[in-house]
């Protein structure tokens, strides 16, 4: 298995918002002249400078006047000034936090009278940043449009794009191990098949509906729940409300890669695996039924090789006695072996 230099590098920070940023700053460090220029005119577009202020730069991580640590800072010439403070997941940026980093920049514009506070999330929380800057603004504390908000998302289409347009192979390997690391940090991303066998579980049980059916057998993509653990496959029991296959377990599938933390609109645009089910257009048009456009709830997702019809129904049959039912069956677990010989769901136990 190949080694990930982006994992490693600030693998002993405290945690992976500092990881994800500190990586973020090795970018525009080390390709200042190209890409700490192009990341300043995409998210910080009021922010005047020239070349000079460019060439003489300082990118410190974590620096401690005093409170709250804010998890970087950039320094362009000599009076531009921009505190960064990263989230990840569903972690929300709070109040108190940008204020205190707000009452320091303000603190410093003598000599830094050009400023901003670039807030980077996970989630959408624009509206909550938008709200906070304009109570800091009533305050008069800082110009609401001096509090910047960014997506991770977007950060990572910055860097794709970027490679799609260099043909510098060097700086191409390093962003795709660096957006690879976003990716599994963000997502908690598992590739099944570069996991140890003994990691793995051998088969995972889920209980799909009327609307998750189709996307299970056509798309190749299911939702697992919370307590999922990784498995070499999934083994579906379609419920009461499924045509066909109504109340057995009749597929399997092998699972090739699981994210976690995800929105649908992160699915649908900023996870390229997506783009090339076997037809995305109609699993976006599915998973648009279940989650609307715009929804920030997060889940699970996995994405599997092509099912596999058993040549049996598993079916289900009912007794006070045994021990499975449809209603325990979500990340219950089993063998390749008793799937395949099994006549009723009972006999996976």
């Amino acid at each position: 298995m190949e080694i990930n230099i982006f994992s490693l590098h600030g693998k002993w920070y405290e945690n992976n918002e500092n990881r994800l940023t500190s990586n973020l700053l090795f970018f525009l460090d080390k390709f200042n002249d190209h890409i700490l220029k192009l990341f300043c005119d995409n998210f910080l577009p009021e922010l005047r400078y020239n070349k000079k202020d460019i060439n003489e730069y300082s990118i410190d991580f974590q620096v401690y006047d005093f409170g709250k640590i804010p998890d970087a800072e950039i320094i362009l010439g000599n009076d531009k000034r921009i505190l960064v403070e990263s989230k990840i997941h569903s972690n929300l940026i709070k109040k108190n936090q940008v204020k205190e980093y707000c009452l320091r920049l303000k603190q410093s514009q003598v000599n830094y009278p050009d400023y901003y506070l670039l807030v980077i999330t996970q989630t959408d929380q624009k509206q909550r940043i938008a709200r906070i800057s304009r109570e800091l603004e009533f305050d008069n504390i800082i110009e609401s449009d001096k509090i910047i908000h960014v997506q991770w998302k977007e950060i990572m289409n910055f860097f794709k794009d970027i490679k799609d347009n260099t043909n510098n192979y060097f700086l191409i390997g390093l962003l795709n191990m660096f957006l690879e690391e976003v990716e599994n940090t963000l997502y908690n991303r598992i590739d099944i098949k570069s996991m140890e066998l003994n990691k793995l579980n051998e088969v995972v049980l889920t209980t799909q509906n009327k609307k998750f059916y189709k996307m299970a057998l056509e798309d190749q993509v299911f939702w697992p729940t919370y307590n999922f653990s990784p498995s070499q496959y999934v083994a579906y029991y379609f419920t009461s409300n499924c045509p066909v296959y109504s109340m057995t377990i009749s597929h399997f599938a092998q699972i090739k890669n699981i994210w976690h933390n995800v929105t649908i609109e992160e699915v649908l645009t900023s996870i390229p695996e997506f783009q090339d089910l076997p037809d995305f257009n109609r699993f976006k048009e599915r998973a648009l039924e279940v989650y609307g456009l715009g929804n920030e709830k997060q889940f699970a997702i996995a994405i599997t090789e092509k099912p596999i019809k058993l040549n049996e129904p598993i079916k289900f049959e009912y007794n006070k006695e045994y021990k499975l039912n449809p209603n325990i069956l979500p990340g219950r677990h089993t063998t390749l072996s008793k799937l395949l010989q099994a006549d009723i769901v009972e006999d996976l136990y």
